[in-house]
């Protein structure tokens, strides 16, 4: 039974976006703080620097906007109604997309628009990582198999871009100090190992080009993305977990040496629980829970964003 396709008439899903502090990792135990800007409906959390500024999305019923949450102060300020604003550098330069294009915001609120020169007639440009250097990765949609997805690095001081793995899904998202940068990429069969199904996989690609696919083996077979990289290479993403399609986030490091890894998760590497939160009550004891928690980015410290929602569906009524 997967939740999002069996019939059902009554469905109710609540959304949060979170703060996970790795509290202890020898007894696998998270402190789950949920942020939410004032009298936003719906928040996500997608990037956070060494400073501790967060950088997140929200919708307050009447506009979207993009904000920046402060780990110490706890204060929230508005950025933008217009420009998603996805991460943040550890010098405060922000990135993501604007009208199709993708962004770049500096420190005093210029934003500077660009769009990778092999885009499709139609493009579709997004920003989702910037480093210390100033090096920013992201994606685009390109004229590639029917019109796929491209990821690409861009240097704003050279004017300079570097495409990778062209496919129907290859998504770049953070890039570290290091140059890696952390996907994920839709595969053929028989493309991460002889017999591998069809499906999304997590990589790392290194600053010299080379790439690592991972899946993660608790995982449905072909459903492993990443999305985070902290400096010292810990990487952050989610997977889809049998039996019921349930999302789980994880942070974990790769195997030197082979291109590909199967990797088998520890307690402590696990980011999950259920609720999202466990203050929301439920819509009623007809009500089955399914959380689904995506990560989005970590740091050296193990303090990790992103966002989880709950879904709540009553099985119990006739189909319709």
């Amino acid at each position: 039974m997967k939740k999002l396709t069996t019939p059902l008439r009554s469905l109710a899903a609540v959304a949060f976006s979170v703060l996970v502090l790795h509290a202890s990792p020898a007894t696998a135990d998270y402190d789950f703080q949920l942020v939410s800007p004032p009298g936003a409906l719906f928040s996500q959390t997608f990037g956070v620097n060494n400073a501790g500024t967060v950088t997140g999305g929200a919708d307050d019923g009447a506009n979207d906007f993009s904000f920046t949450y402060d780990m110490k102060s706890g204060e929230y300020t508005i950025i933008d109604y217009d420009t998603s604003l996805l991460e943040i550098s550890n010098s405060g330069v922000m990135v993501g997309d604007l009208d199709n294009s993708c962004a770049i915001r500096d420190k005093k609120g210029n934003v500077t628009l660009f769009t990778p020169p092999s885009a499709a007639q139609y493009p579709l440009c997004q920003a989702r990582g910037i480093n210390s250097s100033g090096k920013v990765s992201g994606f685009q949609r390109g004229d590639v198999q029917g019109g796929g997805w491209i990821g690409f690095v861009y240097d704003p001081q050279r004017g300079t871009f570097e495409e990778f793995l062209p496919s129907s899904q290859t998504f770049a998202h953070a890039i570290n100090a290091r140059g890696q940068i952390a996907g994920s990429t839709f595969l053929d069969a028989d493309a991460a190992y002889p017999g591998s199904p069809p499906g999304r996989y997590g990589y790392v690609r290194e600053e010299d080009g080379t790439v690592k696919n991972f899946e993660i083996t608790q995982a449905v077979p072909g459903q492993t993305r990443a999305r985070g990289i902290s400096e010292s290479g810990l990487v952050a993403g989610f997977y889809s977990a049998p039996p019921f399609f349930e999302t789980k986030s994880f942070v974990t490091t790769l195997s030197k040496g082979a291109a590909f890894d199967s990797v088998t998760l520890d307690d402590d590497e696990v980011i999950f629980r259920s609720p999202c939160n466990p203050d929301q009550p439920s819509p009623g004891p007809e009500y089955e829970l399914f959380t689904d928690m995506f990560a989005s980015q970590v740091r050296n410290d193990g303090v990790v964003v992103g966002s989880c929602v709950d879904i709540y569906i009553d099985f119990s009524a006739p189909s319709g």
